[in-house]
């Protein structure tokens, strides 16, 4: 698997995850979250905003 691979499904994960009710989200969502508008996968204003993760291409294939 590339770092391409990881970070879609690390996207997924973390839009899987914030589609849950507060309450049931795991902890580590936030840390997700974080890593991936860090590594520039996520908007940070959509967070800003309330939104949910924004989807940004991840870098080409392997």
């Amino acid at each position: 698997m590339c770092d391409g691979d990881v970070r879609r499904h690390a996207r997924a994960l973390l839009q899987t995850a914030e589609a849950l009710p507060a309450a049931d989200r795991p902890a580590e969502v936030a840390q997700l979250r974080r890593a991936l508008i860090e590594a520039g996968e996520v908007d940070l204003a959509a967070y800003d905003d309330g939104l949910a993760a924004v989807d940004h291409p991840s870098q080409p294939g392997c």
